[in-house]
């Protein structure tokens, strides 16, 4: 399947803040067409959300009100690691690895595997990626829209948005009717992944989102975002096992302004990182980081690797240990382990 890497412009990848929830009450005396106020609004909580099935991963999520209380923008802040695509049990004549799959990297658009639904061709996107934003050059990454369908369940819809995949100088020659000089564009690809969800909210307690990506189906489950995790902060050790290879590593977590959110910098044998390490209350933990990014690299390029891990965290014994992905742009899917323990807060 292919893949491509995700934006990780900042180590922040901050959310904007949401306003603020407002009480709806439903008036007897209110018309039909105002009945839409009556729905679960998720405004008012910032949501901690796993998401499981094919597009997995950590978000933490925050709806607006647009002011009519049935409507509004939210802001999606997440680390995305894509499992393995589904493989056929019969061998395949660009089955490279003996592992009885088809090596392409591109999405299958006819055609089923073993009973899954054939999917449209789509790219993988991973690591970490955040709506809304503004990026480069001249575009911004629009919030996600949500509102209620005729029964009351919330609906809605947002775009992932990759980092630049290919980023091409063409020269320009311009007429400036005193000369012609020369200018230079810059040029760069993205590529999107379009998510739609289904859903139902209990307010302030519970978020659960059927969600449609070009990967397949998915489930974001959501509760409020917790106050009172441990503070992971400070100095830990890890191993990256890359089979048959084990590289040690030594990082930092330092705060986010978003709770339970971490910046991480880190080093391995002829590597460096920088990156976010986001904590769920459910318990699980995820890391997506830059590696070796090129000197100057301002949002990305072909050649950097992104780390794309999730897993779980002990808390009580600050260990974790998660798998995912570790690859430069345009490569294939391979998978790593990485194991880290706190050495000191």
């Amino acid at each position: 399947m292919k893949t491509k890497l995700a934006l990780i412009k900042s180590l922040g990848g901050y959310l904007r803040s949401g306003a603020a929830a407002a009480t709806v009450l439903l008036s007897c005396g209110l018309p039909l067409h105002a009945s839409a106020a009556a729905f679960a609004s998720p405004v008012g909580t910032t949501w901690d959300v796993v998401m499981s099935g094919r597009h997995q991963g950590l978000a933490v999520m925050v709806f607006t009100d647009s002011g009519t209380g049935s409507n509004g923008t939210f802001s999606v802040d997440s680390i995305l690691v894509p499992k393995p695509p589904p493989q056929p049990s019969s061998s395949s004549s660009d089955d490279s690895r003996g592992t009885g799959g088809n090596d392409s990297r591109n999405g299958t658009s006819t055609g089923s595997t073993n009973g899954v639904p054939p999917l449209p061709a789509h790219t993988n996107i991973f690591g970490h990626t955040a709506i809304p934003r503004a990026v480069t050059p001249g575009a911004e990454v629009e919030a996600g829209q949500w509102g209620f369908d005729a029964k009351g369940r919330l609906v809605g819809f947002y775009t992932d948005v990759s980092g630049y995949s290919v980023c091409v100088t063409n020269e320009v020659l311009i007429n400036t009717g005193i000369g012609i000089v020369t200018n230079f564009v810059v040029e760069c690809n993205r590529l999107t992944n379009a998510i739609s969800f289904v859903g139902s909210v209990v307010p302030g307690k519970h978020l659960t989102l059927n969600a449609t990506t070009p990967d397949g189906h998915s489930t974001y489950s959501g509760v409020p975002v917790a106050t009172n995790l441990p503070d992971l902060s400070g100095q830990w050790s890890g191993v990256k096992t890359d089979n048959p290879l084990t590289f040690n590593e030594f990082f930092s977590l330092l705060p986010n302004t978003t709770v339970n959110n971490y910046n991480i910098s880190g080093m391995g044998p002829g590597y460096v990182y920088q990156g976010v390490a986001f904590l769920s209350k459910s318990g699980k933990f995820a890391v997506a980081a830059l590696i070796n990014p090129p000197a100057g690299a301002s949002d990305s390029t072909t050649d950097v690797t992104v780390r794309s891990v999730m897993g779980s965290l002990n808390k009580q014994k600050f260990t974790f240990s998660t798998t995912g992905l570790e690859q430069p742009s345009g490569q294939d899917e391979p998978r790593i382990k990485f194991t880290g323990s706190r050495i000191s807060p």
